[in-house]
Order: C-alpha cells, then sequence, then structure tokens
C-alpha cells in the first residue's frame, strides 16, 4: 500500500509540474510574440481538430486514447481537460449503456476495472441512478475515492464543437440504441466533427455512420490481417496495432487510406508509427507522447486593412459569406414532477419552432399519449425521451428527460 501511495503521489507531482508548465510556456510565448498594430493580434491557445477534413490533413495527427488513459482516470472529464490543454486535437470515448437507457464512458463489459471491484458488475443491469450512487471511476484516480463515471453528453457538450471525438460503441450492439446514441451526438455537432470506431468486422457500424454522413475508423490487430481486403472497403479510416509486422504495416497503408497506430505511450513508439508510415496516432501517453504541449496562434480583433486597389490591379470580387454553423435545438417547459395518476401537457415545439416527438423509457412508471404524459400509479422516474428532426439551420434534438413521479 506505502509503494501505491508513493507512486500516486509522485503521479500527483508530475501532473501538478505539467500543468505550471503548460502556463509557464503559454504566457512566455504571449509576451514574446512581436507586436504589430496593423496586423491581427493573436493568442496562443491549444491545438483542436474543428472537423475530420481537417485532421486528416495533418500528418501525424493525434487522438487521445479514452482521454489519456496512462495519464488520468480514462474516460473521465479531467482526462478530457487535460488532453485538451495539451492540444490533442481529436478525443476517443467508449460507451456504455445503462439499464434505463443513459450512455456514459465505459470501456469494458464491467465496472470491476475502472471501479477496482471484483463483482462482475454489467452496467446494463443497473439505472443510471444506481450505478452513480455506488460506484466510481478509480483508475488512476488522485484519490482513493475515485471520480464519477461520466455521462458522455457532458463530452460531448463540452468539446464536440470544437474537436473531433471519436466515438466506439463497444458492447451496445442492438441497432436501436445506437441509432439513439449517434442521434445524441448530431444533437451536439454535425457529422463533420465526429468518427464512429468498430472493431474491423462490423459492417452494420459502418452502415449506419455511411447513412448519416458520418466517417468511421476499423482498427485491426495482427491476428485479423487475414481479413484486411474483404473488410477495409467497409471503413474510412483504418487502425493497427504498433506491434503488428512490417509486413502487415506495409499491407494497411498499401490500401491508401489513413492509417492510425495504437497505441503510442511516448517518443519511442511515436518514432516506431512514423516509420511504419502511420498517419493518425491514438495516444495513451499524452505528456510523454508529446514532451511539449501542441500550441497554435489564433487570431483575434481587427484584421490586417486592405491595400487599395490599382488600375493595374482590379479588385479580387469578394467571397460569399459563409453559412453559420447549425445551432443546437433547446426544448423548455417541461415538467421536473407528476402526481401519480395525473396527466400533465408536453412541449410540442423545440426552439427552432420544430415539432417534438415524445417517447416513454419508463413506461411501468408513465406514458405518453397525445401529446400528454400519463403517470401511473406507481412512483419512481419517469424518463422520457424528445426528439425533432434537425434543418438547414439547426442541428437535430435528442434528450432524455427525467420526471420525478410522487
Amino acid at each position: 500500500m506505502a509503494v501505491r501511495s508513493a507512486r500516486r503521489d509522485a503521479a500527483s507531482k508530475r501532473t501538478g509540474a505539467t500543468f505550471a508548465f503548460l502556463v509557464t510556456m503559454i504566457a512566455t510565448m504571449t509576451l514574446l510574440a512581436p507586436t504589430n498594430s496593423v496586423a491581427t493580434a493573436e493568442a496562443t491557445v491549444p491545438q483542436a481538430y474543428r472537423t475530420v477534413s481537417e485532421m486528416r490533413a495533418q500528418s501525424p495527427f493525434y487522438i487521445a486514447h479514452r482521454g489519456g488513459s496512462s495519464d488520468w482516470p480514462e474516460m473521465s472529464m479531467s482526462a478530457y481537460d487535460s488532453s485538451a490543454a495539451w492540444g490533442m486535437g481529436a478525443l476517443e470515448v467508449s460507451v456504455a449503456r445503462t439499464k434505463d437507457g443513459d450512455f456514459f464512458g465505459l470501456h469494458d463489459r464491467t465496472l470491476d476495472r475502472t471501479s477496482k471491484t471484483t463483482e462482475s458488475t454489467d452496467p446494463t443491469t443497473l439505472t443510471w441512478d444506481e450505478l452513480s450512487a455506488t460506484y466510481t471511476n478509480k483508475l488512476n484516480a488522485s484519490s482513493p475515492a475515485g471520480e464519477p463515471y461520466m455521462p458522455v453528453a457532458e463530452l460531448f457538450a463540452k468539446y464536440a464543437s470544437n474537436h473531433v471525438i471519436f466515438v466506439d460503441t463497444k458492447y451496445i450492439g442492438k441497432a436501436s440504441e445506437r441509432r439513439e446514441l449517434v442521434d445524441l451526438m448530431l444533437s451536439y455537432a454535425p457529422a463533420a466533427h465526429w468518427v464512429l470506431k468498430g472493431y474491423y468486422d462490423d459492417a452494420a457500424l459502418t452502415r449506419i455512420a455511411r447513412s448519416e454522413g458520418i466517417q468511421s475508423w476499423g482498427y485491426y490487430y495482427a491476428r485479423d490481417m487475414d481479413r484486411l481486403g474483404a473488410t477495409s472497403p467497409n471503413w474510412d479510416m483504418l487502425g493497427l496495432e504498433l506491434g503488428a509486422s512490417n509486413e502487415q504495416w506495409n499491407a494497411a497503408t498499401a490500401i491508401g487510406k489513413p492509417v492510425v497506430a495504437f497505441l503510442v505511450s511516448g517518443p519511442a513508439s511515436l518514432s516506431d508509427a512514423i516509420a511504419k508510415g502511420a498517419t493518425g496516432m491514438m495516444v495513451s501517453g499524452v505528456p510523454a507522447t508529446l514532451e511539449v504541449p501542441r500550441l497554435m496562434v489564433k487570431p483575434v480583433g481587427v484584421p490586417t486593412p486592405t491595400p487599395t486597389p490599382t488600375a493595374t490591379a482590379p479588385p479580387v470580387p469578394l467571397a460569399p459569406p459563409l453559412a453559420p454553423p447549425p445551432q443546437a435545438q433547446a426544448v423548455s417547459g417541461v415538467p421536473r414532477m407528476i402526481k401519480a395518476r395525473k396527466k400533465v401537457r408536453l412541449p410540442t415545439k423545440s426552439s427552432a419552432g420544430i415539432t417534438l416527438k415524445w417517447k416513454s423509457k419508463s413506461k411501468s412508471v408513465c406514458k405518453v399519449k397525445s401529446g400528454k404524459i400519463i403517470a401511473g400509479k406507481k412512483r419512481g422516474t419517469c424518463k422520457l425521451v424528445a426528439k425533432a428532426p434537425a434543418s438547414d439551420q439547426w442541428l437535430r434534438y435528442t434528450a432524455l428527460h427525467n420526471i420525478k413521479t410522487r
């Protein structure tokens, strides 16, 4: 126990030193940046990929595996915040689903590895309230108490609009539940911000991705490479374990699609991945691999004035302004509580004026009929899903509303 405690203390000190270094570096670069009263002002910020196309234009591009699985509690908000601060332009998350339909970050079939229990607890047998009240994510946590498991909606709300997010459906096999997750994703950002990740033989996932205009990434182990030729056409990008042979790497890169190496944990594995032809890096050890934060200069303020055109150099016609990005819809007026055996009318339109569709996910507690929520005899939590389609100006809306019955 003393050894583990010492290791945790050392890890905590390293993390503190890392953040101190990052703050110092950003401040130094900002102070040393040359000033120009005419040119655009500039600010130094962490790198980020705004779209998948922008990510693929980089070589190599970097993805934080579970938010930095070697450094922080995997798939916790603190991990994603740390990876984003280090300039990881893309973030990866594995998703599990609770008994009552809440999606959260978990890579395994059970909670054992991350909660450090031995109960073989299957999250699909628990409601979100039961899970979050009983278990915490203790893997790589700085405190023995661990950190709360993270609803993926929190990650999407904070980073989907300004990062690329790789979403692994993992053990969510039902098409309806996968569609529900994709609806949730697209309610936070357009398709250009997402990558659906799956094992190489998951053709069903690629069909969902194509139907929504989302790019896909299929990963292979060395043992799977005899199926590369038959299955690689299904995927937009490929993944291959770093330990695969040079011949297997040559076969993967010869297909002509981006190949992401996994897992990259430090400078040696980064060099190995580059030598084998990887264009993307699935990174588990973020500070060790990057060594220094990846920063970019972001223009702010007033742009440099355009020179006055001359007779010999006619002015270039201005390009049409870019269309504003789609906005998120919202819904108001949903009751927080309803008495047993009572009826309450539900909102019919979103903030965009688009018609809502409601569905009960807890029919033993409540039902939806003719635009009203109808509470039964049983007390508990009524879970309602509201959906509204997308339009040119608006993202699609999908949200789970919890209403207490008493």
